[in-house]
């Protein structure tokens, strides 16, 4: 018997603050707060704002003519594209449609617009919709008009000193408007070519504010004004290509960040190293062991810190749960779609051909022999006219699952969110003779027969946590939701906290900006396909530094502590069992009204509640446990829910255990 020290208000690795020998590159779960100041902070609950659903992937953080900020997104894979404007006071309103008009490809989407000068003092905010379109611009004053410079169209733009450089519309060649040049009327410089016509250009930004940088899949390419070319400093990354590598890129503190479109990312310093600067590395995923992938995809920075969007997790879950997909126009003959569905090859597809128009017995099933929380598609955008309904069996009959369509009806790769978990009473039945939890997935209202799926992912299901700030946790853990890191270079390498989790995906665009901010603080939005979040951060993203309406009274507030073998503070025990039979909890202005929980994991298994208390130091006694005769690993997770509002954010700053070695006669009984 003995105390386990778990926690001591030093921030870990990739602000993980779990002690893990057994399985130190795990990304068991994420931290849902900040460990900083000598503790550990829950973060800002978010306000969600809705808006039309596009591919919002490029804008900017401006001002209108009246100095007010303002914020212009543009984005739309299907005609026509938008930009949709918020005011200071956080109200959406649709600035412009662009009629007939689509935004530049989505793997170049983020490049669509910049804010530039005229050629002298008047500032446009400028964007650019490849061939579909010509570059239009916009004044603060609110006007728009269509660009009579050339070139006429554009896959990309970017804005620096003085110099607004486009991305030809053949991908791999740039043209410069030099500084002094009207780009709504000029003509910019001859064409250079950025490495050759094999790969397209993906990424932009300005490197120590001198130097020009652009990204391809197959390396980044830095600009040598004297030779009037690029050179590929990375070459290497063609060994790892990947068509989205490069999107998002953006420079914070003179350096460039690179996301990889497989994982990871990286930073390129003003001396043209290039370092990690992950803040999930690739070999870790969730707590479901399954294979998946991750990716950065945006990017916003102040004086302080950068701060990246972290898109959901894709999980293909193939042969351990037997994925299958059907496809069937009248419920009655099926087309098993699973080979092409789940061979993880974009380059492979099926069309919804065979799904009649306007029948009320079309679909699209997705089964697996275990439960799971939404299917994610693989779409080549073509819109239907009408928003996908899903369906699951109860034993008895086909129920309505309420959810958010992340995919504007069949027109990008997202999933089909579900708003909760399935029921309880989810049954398994047989479809065309097989047996499986299915979800059937009706769109045929005016389906296009020419939508093609290549990919259909399911992500795994995840039981909830009991507790009472524990909303939509399972959801979370089996990572559905968006995660932002705020981070700071340490020497060579990088630190990242997971400061924040944002329900569904909000992982297309991040803006720092002073919309809604209160006194001389800052809000961090990040964008998403159907709506946009925003969360106050104050001046340096530090919580604790100022005081907020808003602190999170929901699952944000947990504090995952890792697996572990410890017996005591210096001795492992991988092959003795454990109990834990009390947690001692410090902390720092917390009140009588803050309510504290734990939860324990044994072995891998759901957490089990082990109670509650109030204020902070305190202590839980908990009952012996009857899971403890699989307890050789543990881990707990405490949470603190901040009862009060307008108040500092109560602060946790150290946990410890009693872990207890269970005698093997008791284990035999326990069992």
């Amino acid at each position: 018997m003995a105390l386990v020290e778990l926690f001591r208000g030093e921030a870990g690795g990739f602000g993980d603050a779990q002690r893990n020998p057994a399985n130190p590159d795990g990304y068991n779960s994420t931290l849902h707060g900040i460990i900083a100041g000598g503790g550990f902070s829950p973060y800002m609950a978010p306000t969600e704002v809705t808006w039309a659903a596009a591919e919002y992937r490029s804008g900017s953080d401006w001002r209108d003519a009246n100095g007010n900020p303002l914020l212009l997104v543009v984005g739309g894979q299907v005609a026509p594209a938008l930009c949709q404007r918020i005011d200071a006071d956080g109200v959406v309103t649709q600035d412009r449609s662009f009629t007939g008009k689509t935004i530049t490809p989505p793997e170049q989407s983020t490049l669509a617009s910049a804010v530039h000068s005229d050629g002298s003092t008047v500032p446009y905010f400028f964007t650019c919709f490849g061939t579909s379109g010509d570059i239009e611009f916009r004044t603060r004053g609110g006007s728009w008009s269509t660009s009579s410079g050339t070139p006429a169209q554009a896959d990309g733009l970017l804005a620096e000193n003085g110099n607004l450089w486009l991305i030809l519309t053949n991908g791999y060649q740039v043209r410069k408007f030099p500084a002094g040049t009207n780009p709504t009327s000029g003509t910019a410089g001859a064409a250079i070519d950025v490495g050759d016509s094999n790969w397209d250009i993906r990424g932009a930004a300005v490197l120590a504010r001198s130097y020009v940088v652009f990204v391809k899949p197959d390396g980044i390419y830095v600009y040598d004004i004297d030779t009037n070319r690029f050179e590929n400093i990375a070459p290497w990354l063609k060994n790892n290509v990947d068509q989205t590598t490069g999107r998002g890129t953006r420079e914070w503190a003179g350096d460039v960040y690179v996301p990889l479109g497989w994982g990871g990312m990286l930073r390129v310093t003003q001396n043209l190293d290039i370092l990690d600067a992950s803040p999930v590395p690739r070999s870790r995923r969730p707590d479901v062991e399954t294979p998946g992938r991750y990716r950065v995809s945006a990017l916003a920075g102040d004086a302080s810190f950068l701060y990246a969007l972290h898109e959901p997790y894709w999980q293909l879950l193939g042969e351990e749960i037997s994925l299958k997909v059907f496809t069937t126009s009248d419920d009655s003959i099926f087309n098993d779609r699973t080979l092409v569905a789940t061979d993880n090859d974009a380059f492979t597809n099926f069309t919804l051909n065979d799904i009649g128009s306007g029948s009320s017995t079309a679909f699209i099933y997705v089964g697996a022999t275990s439960r799971f929380l939404m299917p994610v598609f693989g779409i080549v955008a073509t819109a239907i006219s009408a928003t996908p309904t899903m369906q699951y069996w109860d034993g008895d009959s086909w129920e309505t699952v309420l959810v958010d369509d992340y995919t504007a009806k069949m027109t990008r790769i997202a999933p089909l969110y579900s708003r909760a978990r399935v029921p309880d009473d989810w049954a398994q039945n047989a479809v065309d003779g097989t047996t499986r939890f299915w979800l059937r997935i009706n769109i045929a209202s005016n389906v296009q027969s020419g939508t093609a799926v290549f990919e259909v992912r399911v992500l795994p299901d995840v039981e909830e946590m009991i507790g009472t700030n524990t909303t939509e946790d399972a959801f979370d853990r089996a990572g559905a939701r968006t995660h932002v890191f705020r981070g700071y270079p340490t020497g060579q390498g990088f630190h990242w906290d997971d400061i924040a989790s944002l329900k569904a995906d909000h992982s297309l665009m991040m803006f720092l900006s002073r919309i809604k901010a209160q006194a001389a603080g800052r809000s961090l939005i990040a964008v998403g396909a159907l709506s946009h979040m925003r969360l106050p951060i104050g001046i340096s993203g530090e919580p604790r530094m100022e005081r907020f309406p808003n602190c999170v009274n929901g699952f944000p507030s947990i504090l995952r502590l890792g697996a572990d073998d410890r017996l005591t503070d210096t001795e492992g025990r991988p092959i003795e069992v454990k109990d834990i039979s009390e947690l001692y909890i410090y902390g720092e202005d917390a009140n009588e009204g803050d309510r504290v929980q734990a939860w324990v994991k044994y072995d891998g298994q759901d957490p089990k509640p082990l109670g509650f208390n109030f204020g902070l130091p305190c202590v839980l006694k908990l009952d012996p446990q009857p899971e403890r005769g699989r307890g050789y690993r543990y881990a707990i997770l405490v949470g603190i829910e901040d009862a009060v509002r307008d108040e500092r954010v109560p602060l946790i700053t150290r946990v410890l255990a009693q872990v207890n070695s269970v005698p093997r006669d008791e284990t035999e009984l326990a069992q």
